[in-house]
């Protein structure tokens, strides 16, 4: 057998281990949830087992295929075949969804202190990640007015009839600004998930606007961090320096899980290009951070700083 049918097998094992822990989940959500120090309105739990028994249910099905697949022929498998199932084995080991994160890669692609080869491996990267999760055809992307958006776990037909649909329809002339379709906005059956649709496509539509005008100060705002940021076309000049860059909860799940309780993050950045990129994506989102050099600093430096040694 082919190296990467193997790899294949190795998958559709993954993907089964995490449907069991979705099962685990959908089976006794409300304990899953108080578990994690969740304690959710009866319904959100509800719908927290019902999504979760949907990714399980589904993560099943496509390891069964792969399965069949490995050891129907004996040759290689395509590289984006490969890649279409890491996400689904992904997604089955992190509750059934992933983080959308093209709001960030645009962040970033904006900073003015993203060089041009940066910002086409950064387009290219993001391109690849959307081919792989839409090609396996398992993801329902979820875009939810104040909340981050995501792909969910989930087969096409797990729609109830024609539901699905309608929320695709409605979210294209959400986007769109119109026209709507009237006789589907008041459709006692498909109403509710076009109505949505309508809302997921005007906030992304607003999101895109409020992006592009963040595009426009994101230079100006990079270079309120001082040397640190440097011209797009001269590409960023790095000090070689360590510092330490303090932010507010909320801005990644990912430190708020290690930390609970910690009212902030505070995360080590090697050099002050990389300094830089980071700050500008925090104003262009919006975020307050602080960062203090942690090597020895300069004496004959100017900049303000509070009694600690931190700058804004």
């Amino acid at each position: 057998m082919h190296e990467d049918r193997r790899y294949l097998l190795d998958l559709a094992a993954r993907i089964d281990r995490g449907a069991d822990e979705l099962d685990a989940d959908a089976t006794d959500p409300r304990g899953t949830l108080e578990a994690r120090d969740y304690h959710l309105p009866e319904d959100e739990i509800e719908a927290f087992g019902a999504r979760h028994a949907a990714a399980g249910k589904a993560a099943r099905q496509y390891s069964a295929r792969l399965r069949e697949e490995a050891t129907a022929d004996i040759g290689p498998v395509p590289a984006e075949r490969i890649r279409q199932a890491e996400k689904v084995a992904t997604a089955a080991g992190l509750g059934g969804i992933l983080i959308d994160g093209s709001r960030l890669d645009e962040a970033a692609m904006a900073s003015p202190s993203t060089s041009d080869a940066q910002r086409q491996a950064i387009e290219d990267h993001t391109r690849a990640e959307r081919a792989a999760i839409e090609g396996s055809g398992m993801f329902t992307h979820v875009a939810e007015p104040g909340q981050v958006p995501y792909w969910q776990l989930r087969q096409a037909d797990q729609d109830t009839a024609g539901h699905g649909d309608a929320r695709e329809r409605g979210v294209a002339h959400g986007y769109a600004g119109g026209p709507y379709d009237e006789a589907l906005f008041t459709d006692p059956e498909q109403g509710a998930a076009y109505r949505a649709g309508l809302q997921a496509g005007r906030t992304a539509a607003v999101d895109e606007t409020l992006l592009a005008d963040a595009r426009q100060h994101a230079a100006a705002d990079a270079a309120e961090v001082g040397e640190l940021a440097e011209p797009p076309t001269s590409g960023p000049v790095d000090d070689g320096h360590r510092y330490a860059l303090a932010g507010p909860r909320g801005v990644s799940e990912f430190l708020d899980n290690l930390d609970p309780d910690a009212d902030h993050h505070t995360i080590t950045v090697y050099g002050s290009a990389d300094l830089a990129r980071r700050m500008a994506d925090a104003h262009t989102a919006g975020v307050c951070v602080a960062f203090q050099r942690l090597d020895e600093p300069d004496p004959a430096a100017t900049t303000d700083r509070d009694e600690e040694g931190w700058e804004a």
